[in-house]
């Protein structure tokens, strides 16, 4: 179980510390932005399942395990529209 635990946070360190490097490159690129939001919202939800599973017996971290977790799709869909820069070609139209 403390293995667990420890490579949990571990994996959400790392991935904290991704957002940071990649928020410091160029913090007003779209691109950048959003996948800070997807990354950030990845970590967040690997840190509320690694607390939901301590013995505790509370809800809450299930609830934000949820919350975190619902912001995933929304914000990997504004990263895939942001990046790569829309271009002329193909043609958007049919």
């Amino acid at each position: 179980m403390l293995i667990y635990l420890l490579s949990s946070f571990a994996t959400a360190l790392i991935v904290a510390m991704l957002v940071v490097l990649v928020l410091r490159a160029r913090p007003i690129a779209d691109s950048h932005r959003w996948f800070a939001a997807f990354a950030s919202a990845i970590a967040a939800s690997i840190v509320a399942i690694t607390v939901a599973h301590l013995p505790t017996g509370s809800a809450l971290p299930l609830r934000l395990a949820f919350a975190s977790a619902s912001l995933i799709p929304p914000a990997f869909l504004g990263f895939v529209r942001a990046f790569p820069v829309p271009g002329g070609w193909p043609s958007f139209r049919v």
